[in-house]
Formats: C-alpha cells, structure tokens, sequence
C-alpha cells in the first residue's frame, strides 16, 4: 500500500511534493474513518487485479478532498492507480442535496426531510417515539400588518427556540408556512410533556426581552407519543394535530385580542 512513484498532478492536488508522497502509505492521505473501507478495497485489487472507487482524502494543509481512484495490476506487488480530483463535484452534490432538503428561511430541514425520517424512525428501537407539532400565532396577520420582513423575522426566532431545545437524534423541520413539525425517538409521552414546558419556558424569556408583545412569540403545540409497533405513525401525527386545533381554538380569541391591543 506504500507509492512507489507519483507524478506532478498528485502534487498539485495532494500539497505534498514528490519526495514527500514517495514511501507514504495510502492511508497516510485517507481519513481515519475511510481506513477500513480503503483497506477492503485495496485488498480486492490485490486479490482481483483491479479496483475502482471514491475515496475522501487528506491534503498536507489538512484539508479533505475527494478523488476517484482507479487501479489495476501491473506486475507483482505493483500497482497503478489513476485519481481524479473530485472535489469540487462532491461540494455542488452536496449543496444540491442540502438545498433540497433544507428551508431556506430559517436553515432548518423541510418537509420532505421530515417525511423521510419519519418512516426512518418508525422502527421498535426508536419507540417510545413521540411527535411534536408547533403553529406560531398571528404570523398572517403579522405579514398582513407590516409587512413579511417582520414575519421572517419572528418565523426564524421560533426556529433558534425551537433548535436550542433539541437534543441529538431529534428531528425539527419547518413543514409550512408557520409550522414545525419534530420527531424525538425514546421520549415517553412524560417526556416530551416536560419537552413542552421547556420550549414555552425559552419563548417567555424571549418575551420578556422584546419592548413590545406585537414582536412576542405565541406557540400552540400539539403532542402525541407512539407506544408500540401496532400503532400507526398516521394516527399519532393525526392525534397531535387534534391536540393543536383544540388548543388554537382555545386561544386564539385571547391572542388575538392581545395583539390588536399592542398595535
């Protein structure tokens, strides 16, 4: 696995001059967490005379690429492998694939995100798995007021609520307009009710910042948890949104009042 003779492109695209890639080992310029896949492949060339991959790797400022390598046998224990830069195809692949699953208003992940790992995390290891659904209040009447500049802004301080009280492994997405949808794998419906608290609790300490309530954030939210196997993801999301609409109904006479009295 050690290079025998390199030319002047490895140079221009590795950082390391000639003298230095002589003798290195091939995962030398490999992360550490490609090691075992290089190493699987590296052994099918030795052992099939020929081996084409992508791998990620490491230049000698510490910067990661990507390259394609292509090999093939050309004597015993000697070995010409081609590499093609691919880096700046993987960055546009993978901006292509962030936009697609992304929101661009507030950088959180969209719906079509949120359907994908929805069926991802229905499985028995993730139970109890609870969904939580979040509708901010008054952003039309906000936007139909003062214009969306004002809305954008309240939609996106929602959003850093809402992302500072997730944990690793939750899933938070904006599925609409004005609403957020989240997925917590593990979380008893105990849980995900002391969830909850903890988000109005960071929504009243960002009002009591604001010089007005016309730029407070309002929340109804609605939460349901699945139990077991032979329960339906559908039914759960349908039963949280049945908790939504009950509780914007019971507020919205309130809210609404409120804001009407601010402006």
């Amino acid at each position: 696995g050690k290079y025998l003779e390199t030319n002047q492109a490895a140079v221009q695209i590795t950082g390391y001059t000639q003298e230095e890639l002589v003798g290195k080992s091939m995962l030398d310029l490999i992360p550490k967490e490609s090691h075992e896949k290089a190493l699987h492949h590296f052994e099918r060339l030795v052992r099939y005379g020929t081996m084409k991959q992508e791998f990620p790797f490491l230049r000698k400022d510490g910067s990661k690429g990507w390259w394609s390598v292509d090999a093939v046998k050309v004597e015993e224990n000697r070995y010409l492998g081609f590499s093609l830069d691919l880096t700046d195809q993987k960055k546009a692949q993978d901006e292509i694939l962030y936009q697609n699953n992304h929101d661009f208003l507030t950088d959180l992940h969209n719906r079509q995100f949120f359907e994908k790992e929805k069926k991802r995390l229905d499985q028995i290891e993730n139970l109890p798995l609870s969904v939580v659904m979040v509708d901010i209040n008054g952003v039309r009447f906000i936007n139909d007021a003062f214009g969306y500049q004002v809305g954008d802004e309240l939609l996106r301080a929602t959003a850093g609520i809402l992302k500072s009280c997730c944990r690793p492994g939750d899933v938070l997405a904006r599925v609409g307009g004005d609403e957020f949808y989240m997925l917590l794998p593990y979380t008893t419906n105990q849980e995900v009710n002391d969830f909850v608290q903890e988000i109005k609790n960071h929504c009243k300490q960002f009002n009591q910042s604001q010089r007005t309530k016309l730029f407070e954030i309002s929340l109804t939210i609605g939460y349901d948890t699945k139990e077991e196997m032979k329960d339906p993801i559908s039914e759960v999301l349908k039963t949280a949104e049945g908790h939504l609409l009950d509780q914007k109904l019971l507020n919205r006479k309130s809210f609404h009042s409120d804001l009407i009295s601010s402006m």
